[in-house]
C-alpha cells in the first residue's frame, strides 16, 4: 500500500512489503483499506485470511483479526474483503467465502 504525496511526485510504501507472503511486514492479495484519523491503515489480506493495521510510520502490521488460516470458526476469517471502522472505533469485515459480515 503507498501513500503519495499531494503533488503525486514522492510516494511512500506504508503497509506490505514488494513480495507476496504471510510475515507481518508482507501481504498476499490486499483488497481494501481504511485509514483512521491517527493515519493507521487497516488492510483486509485476502489469502492470509486476516485484517492487519499498520501504525503511523510501522515497519511491520499488527494482526486484528483473523489468522492465517481460513475457517468458519467466529475467530477466523475466509478470504476478508471489506472493511469499515466506525467512529466507536468497531471493525466491520466482510468475510467472503463465509458469507457474512462480522464486527470486531
Amino acid at each position: 500500500v503507498k501513500r503519495y504525496a499531494d503533488d503525486y511526485t514522492s510516494m511512500t510504501v506504508v503497509a506490505g512489503s514488494h513480495k507476496a507472503g504471510k510475515n507481518l511486514h508482507q501481504l498476499h492479495r490486499p483488497t481494501n483499506l481504511f485509514v483512521d484519523n491517527d493515519c493507521s491503515v487497516y488492510v483486509s489480506d485476502m489469502l492470509n485470511h486476516r485484517v492487519v493495521c499498520w501504525m503511523r510510520g510501522a515497519s511491520e502490521g499488527i494482526v486484528v483479526a483473523g489468522h492465517d488460516r481460513r475457517d468458519a470458526n467466529l475467530e477466523y476469517l475466509s478470504a476478508p474483503r471489506g472493511l469499515w471502522i466506525d467512529r466507536m472505533g468497531h471493525t466491520y469485515v466482510v468475510d467472503q467465502l463465509s458469507h457474512r459480515v462480522i464486527l470486531w
